[in-house]
Parts: structure tokens; sequence; C-alpha cells
């Protein structure tokens, strides 16, 4: 039998589109002071490698790079199916222009788009604040010369902020404001990562109240990506694992990793970790921190999305903070008692993008209302949908799998997102 799939005779709002960034981007962006300690190019064995801090960084992607992996590579070999060979020309990767133009020929009115590798430097940065401002600031301007945070009312690239610099933050988020941003984005995951002698923060401690002020009174949209939040390194060596399991610390910057040893170590991540470390504890612990730390409660018009993270956790989270509350209510309250049900905060101030694929939508829909789901693809990466015809036929299964009425469907698909950009 195949999969059902269901006639879209609208164009449809995708949560989920990504760009790709030049490998230069910091070296023509970044202050001038920050310069020596950014990241580099070099031309290495035949291509382009990016150095950090001296060391091989797996950078992904690249303007006019032809070694990106096309476009749903990976959902089509898990899925037994070959790829045909589409268009040859992938500047709608790195050119509004050239995506919009995609964008019309897959049937896409209006779209979030993302980092591809915006959402792993941070990491990389590590416990630096004024480092990872300065990555910020840069990375923002690149974005506002290159794809611009509002492309024609039809491409909305949230600005990346980091909140380890609790003032730098405040700074970024009103320069991206006055620069027209409609969305941020956070990467899930503590303000700054502990360490035996520094401790992590909540990303809804007080000292961040100056943020999420200007977040609450500008209305603007906070999108939680999928990223790289540090969860490997921080936590693999305490059950044994490799901290490092892409190699990106012995990488040889062509996209390749680099066996480090016989021990196996950069081998690939092993199936505890991409269980337990790789998505569902980042968006789970941050979105548990930000309703039990009352962050809701005090800033009642901020609203989050969580974006390529999965949907199947959410079940689970909701249960979970309802159940333990309860074991909690004698114990400390961050800023201040959480009123009502977790499970009530969530439904009225989180959305969520599941993945297109593999998860029951309906089930979704169920649990948080139709209000709350959006579509995304994940296109043009690997485990995101392919190319024109491709994407229309995937847009189709995803709105039968729905098992929605057509205005529930089209509510799902396209005026929910535009809604949260204000359209």
């Amino acid at each position: 039998m195949g999969v059902l799939s269901q006639t879209v005779d609208y164009r449809v709002f995708d949560a989920d589109n990504h760009y790709y960034e030049p490998v230069d981007l910091f070296m023509r962006y970044i202050d001038p002071a920050y310069r020596d300690r950014t990241f580099t190019v070099e031309e290495r064995d035949g291509g382009t490698a990016v150095l950090f801090r001296g060391q091989p960084f797996g950078f992904v992607g690249g303007s006019g790079n032809k070694q990106r992996i096309r476009p749903g590579a990976l959902r089509a070999m898990l899925r037994g199916e070959t790829l045909d060979e589409g268009d040859e020309d992938d500047s709608y990767a790195s050119d509004p222009a050239a995506r919009i133009a995609m964008m019309d020929r897959q049937g896409i009115e209006a779209t979030l788009m993302f980092p591809s590798t915006g959402v792993t430097i941070a990491n990389a940065i590590g416990r630096d604040p004024e480092l990872r401002a300065a990555h910020m600031r840069a990375f923002n301007r690149w974005l506002s010369e290159s794809w611009t945070f509002d492309y024609q009312n039809r491409i909305f690239s949230p600005a990346v902020i980091d909140l380890a610099d609790p003032e730098a933050a405040v700074a970024e988020l009103d320069t991206v404001l006055g620069l027209g941003a409609r969305a941020i984005q956070l990467l899930p995951g503590p303000a700054l990562w502990s360490t035996p002698d520094t401790p992590g923060r909540s990303p809804a401690d007080p000292v961040h109240d100056g943020f999420w002020t200007r977040v609450n009174e500008a209305g603007v949209l906070v999108t939680l990506h999928l990223g790289n939040s540090g969860y490997m390194e921080h936590y693999s060596t305490d059950w044994g694992e490799d901290p490092d399991p892409d190699g990106i610390r012995s990488n040889d910057g062509l996209g390749t990793t680099s066996l480090k040893g016989p021990d196996g170590r950069g081998k690939g991540r092993s199936a505890f970790q991409w269980t337990m470390l790789y998505r569902d504890r980042p968006i789970m612990d941050t979105l548990a921190i930000l309703i039990y730390h009352n962050l809701f409660g005090r800033f009642p018009n901020v609203q989050v999305m969580s974006v390529e993270n999965g949907a199947i956790w959410v079940p689970y989270l909701l249960r979970a903070m309802d159940n333990m509350k309860g074991m909690g209510r004698n114990g400390p309250w961050p800023n201040g008692y959480v009123v009502g049900k977790p499970s009530e905060v969530f439904r009225r101030h989180v959305y969520v993008s599941p993945h297109h694929y593999g998860e029951d939508v309906a089930e979704l829909v169920d649990l948080l209302g139709a209000d709350r789901v959006l579509f995304g693809s994940d296109f043009p990466h690997a485990e995101g949908m392919s190319g024109i015809g491709d994407y229309q036929e995937r847009t189709g299964e995803f709105a039968a799998k729905l098992r929605r009425s057509a205005d529930v469907t089209r509510q799902v698909l396209r005026d929910n997102g535009l809604a949260v950009v204000g359209l």
C-alpha cells in the first residue's frame, strides 16, 4: 500500500527552510578586534578548509560550494529511494532572489529561513561570552546584507542571539529589531554552560529580564531551532562515550571525518548519543526551564517555537511537567510560583514544527491544538525534502497524515505560519 497523499491547492508556509552561509563569513564580518580569534579559511588538499583556533572545523556548506550534500539525500537513502538529478544550479541555497524562484516552483508562499552552520558556532567558541557576542553581531551583519530579515514579505530569517553576555544580547536584539527582524533564534540549552567553578544559567534567570522585557514589548517570535547545544561534549564522558563523536576536532576540513585511533573515537555518534544527547534532551530541558522558571508568567506576550526538534517528546514532557509540578510544590520556585498546569502554559506559549515524516502529526494537533502546529520541510538539508515534485508530494503526505478538515489542514500548512510572522 502506498503512502496516502492529499492535494494541496494553495501555497504553504514552510516553518523550516535553510540557507548555506559562505565559508568566509566571519573573516569578512567580524569586528576587526576579533579577527585573529575567528573562523578562517585555507585552501588545503584541493579543497577549502575552515579552521577555528588552528584546528579544522566541520563547517557546513558554503556559498557556491558544490560539495554540499543534495537535498533529501539522507531521507531518500533511509527509504531506499533514488533521487533524480534535479537542478544543477543550487544558487537558491545562497541567494534570496533565486530562492524566491524556487519557492514559487515548490508552492511556498512564505518561510522561516534558518542557518546551517550558524547553529553550531556558539558551542565551538565555548565559554567566552565576549567572543560569542562578537560572532552573533558578525553573523547578523552578514544576514542583514544578504538575505535580510524580511525579504519581500516572503523569506523571514531569524536573527541569531546568544544570551551568554546579557548586555550584549539586549544590544543585539535592539539592533536587529531596528533592522526589521520579525523573529529571533536562540540555541536550545543553558544560557552559559556550567563548569566546576562557574555555574550555568537558565535563559529565564532574572539577569536576562532586560532581554525578555524587550521581546515581550516587541512581540517578536523566539525560535528554538535544533543545533549543537553541547550535550555531546558535556555529557558523553559521564557515560563512557566519546565526547567528540563527529571528529569535529580532528576533521580534515573537507567534510570527511578522520578516525582518531583504534579505540573508535570519531567514528560517529552512538545510538545512545543519538537518543539521549542530540535532539530531544536540549529542547525538553529548555522549554521545561522556561516554564518552571516562570518566564511566561512574568512576560505573558512571549511566544516561542520549536523547529526541527521533532515532536515525539511533546506528550511525555507535558505529562511529566504536570506530574512533577505537584512533587515540587513545596520546593523553590525561582521567579515565582507557576500558576496552572505546565501543559496549559506550554499550549499558550509554545508552537511546534514537527518533522514532516515519521511522526504522528494528528496526535500532536490533538494534544496542542491546530493553532500550535506548523508545517516544516527542512529544505534543502539532506534529511529534508528534495526537489520540486518531491516537495509537493511530501506536502500532500503531511496533509493526509493530519486527518483533519480542509480548514484545519490549511491552518497547519499555511495560516499559522503567516500569523506568527505578522502577515
